[in-house]
């Protein structure tokens, strides 16, 4: 295959990527197949089904917002792989670019950003197994996605200034990250289901408890559930 022009490779790239980041979550992946919502613009829908989605399996342990997390980490991967899977090769193969330096750039512009979020798939699926729930191995998992924004924004400061044309494209891939990432830093039943977790629950419990830390100021430390 001859070669083309690199900045060209990481444009397509970038498309692709800027497309398996808004379709990784569920909702935007089943919007996307039914007209008048195919396309980035997708109106409503997608919002109806996240509500839907969180709202249906609240009372589940692993359920809201974390089952809507845990959802698209098992769909994420999949449409990620069929969407980059055209151009990835040509990222380990620099004799296809016509410049070593806009090769590299484009490499690590994009490429880290994706291992990181293997990691984190790791992580998470650990803590889908009740015996690994704990304080250290949720941290872990809050940490491997702290280095997926970081590596993000990393990624958008060399688009900034080597790609100016997809800077767009990056932070629109950043901004569900960096979501999902303050979730599980902030997150009360991340905290109850992930972190202090005690093998029961009772979502009546979780409110209710959730409602008296708010007003006491106490932490999920500080007020355990009891075996």
């Amino acid at each position: 295959m001859a070669p083309t022009d690199g900045h060209e490779r990481e444009i397509t790239m970038k498309i692709r990527m800027f497309l398996a980041a808004t379709t990784m979550t569920p909702a935007l992946a089943i919007a996307q197949q039914h007209e008048p919502f195919r396309g980035v613009t997708t109106g409503l829908m997608p919002f109806i089904l996240v509500a839907l989605i969180v709202y249906s399996t609240r009372k589940m342990a692993i359920g809201g917002w974390l089952f809507y997390f845990y959802i698209g980490l098992i769909l994420g991967p999949i449409i990620t792989a069929i969407l980059i899977y055209p151009v990835i090769g040509e990222y380990f193969q620099p004799s296809l670019w016509y410049d070593l330096q806009t090769y590299w750039l484009a490499f690590f512009s994009t490429m880290p950003a994706l291992f990181a979020s293997l990691v984190v798939s790791i992580f998470a699926v650990r803590l889908l197994f009740a015996s690994q729930r704990n304080r250290r191995n949720t941290m872990l998992l809050r940490y491997a996605l702290l280095g997926q924004v970081t590596l993000g924004i990393i990624g958008a400061v060399i688009d900034l200034l080597y790609f100016p044309e997809d800077i767009i494209l990056s932070v629109i891939a950043l901004i569900p990250t960096s979501i999902t990432c303050l979730y599980f830093f902030l997150s009360q039943r991340v905290k109850y289901v992930l972190e202090n977790w005690n093998g029961h629950w009772n979502y009546n419990d979780f409110v209710n408890r959730n409602s008296t830390l708010a007003n006491t100021g106490a932490s999920w430390t500080e007020s355990k559930p009891e075996g």
